[in-house]
């Protein structure tokens, strides 16, 4: 195909430049994402617990063992809460959240059975440790 004729295809108009709040999110997800607000994801999750503090600071971590998918998503909002970057660059925790919900949509796309969400977080998760 030429640079030509990619130039003139339209272009979606979804953009994560332009997401600036959850209620700026929600719409677009819905409709590129098939978004179910029921199951999703979302800033209700985001409690601290008593573990957390042990949970970071354990080489042994194993993200294998724990089977509940929104748990998986909470340990990043730790890791990135515990070195303070919601507060530093101001992030909306709904919006978090979708992005989160989002990355581990398409990093287990493929089924790959090593690239995959807990792949991602234990790589977060130990490149922070």
């Amino acid at each position: 195909m030429s640079i030509k004729k990619l130039k003139s295809q339209p272009k979606s108009s979804f953009s994560f430049r332009n997401l600036t709040t959850a209620q700026d999110y929600k719409p677009k997800l819905e409709r590129y994402a098939s978004f179910n607000p029921k199951k999703a994801f979302n800033k209700d999750y985001l409690v601290a617990s008593s573990n957390d503090s042990v949970i970071l600071g354990d080489w042994s971590f194993d993200i294998t063992k724990i089977t509940n998918p929104h748990e998986k998503n909470r340990i990043i909002w730790v890791i990135l809460n515990d070195l303070g970057l919601i507060t530093e660059f101001k992030i909306d925790l709904e919006v978090l959240c979708r992005f989160i919900t989002k990355l581990k949509e398409k990093y287990d796309k493929k089924d790959n059975p090593f690239h995959n969400f807990d792949h991602g977080v234990s790589g977060t998760y130990f490149s922070t440790s």
